[in-house]
């Protein structure tokens, strides 16, 4: 073999094991870096909350009103993300895309960009000696997250008043494995609150 040929040869094989380095060590577990950040990356989005008139009273911004950013995984519940707000004289009506009420936000809305929601309100009725009612809530495999029910799963009774805005009564549930995707009357989800 000559020379020159030699040296084709050798250049040849380091090319060969050059190329042969990434299939290796994939087969070692070792991904090759891109395709290892391109795993582990995580979107997340930020959702400008307008309290539109109202004050946060959970959160990181509790009593302050405004706007708050709050910071949603992609795929993550919108509504479960969101804070708990009031407002003096009103009924919280629930959230929306738009500051008028057109495009309300469901429970089974996912978050998969930067967005916006305002919060909805309904003027208050003067109380007038409103009945209170009995509301069985069954947290369907889950737990309560919150209130003097924290930590019961099951069948609890929640109190509320006449004309009042049912959900706004219904204690906030969790389930490991699980989203919440809203209340319903039925526990098939057929009819929902």
């Amino acid at each position: 073999m000559s020379f020159s040929k030699k040296i084709i040869a050798g250049v040849a094989a380091v090319a060969t094991l050059a190329a042969l380095a990434p299939a290796v060590a994939m087969a070692e577990g070792d991904a090759p870096a891109t395709q290892q950040q391109t795993q582990n990356e995580v979107k997340i989005f930020n959702v400008m909350v307008h309290a539109n008139g109202g004050t946060f009273t959970s959160g990181n911004n509790t009593g302050q009103a405004g706007d708050y950013m709050v910071t949603v995984q992609d795929g993550g519940s919108l509504v479960s993300a969101l804070p708990q707000v009031q407002r003096d004289g009103y009924l919280f009506a629930g959230w929306s895309y738009d500051k008028g009420g057109k495009s309300p936000v469901v429970a089974t809305d996912f978050v998969s960009a930067n967005t916006e929601v305002y919060a909805q309100w309904t003027k208050q009725k003067p109380v007038v000696d409103a009945k209170q009612f009995n509301v069985t809530v069954s947290t369907n495999g889950g737990t309560i997250a919150d209130g003097d029910h924290k930590g019961e799963a099951g069948d609890i009774q929640v109190s509320a008043a006449q004309d009042s805005v049912l959900v706004n009564a219904l204690p906030q549930v969790q389930r490991d494995g699980y989203l919440f995707a809203g209340w319903s009357y039925d526990k098939g989800g057929k009819s929902p609150v």
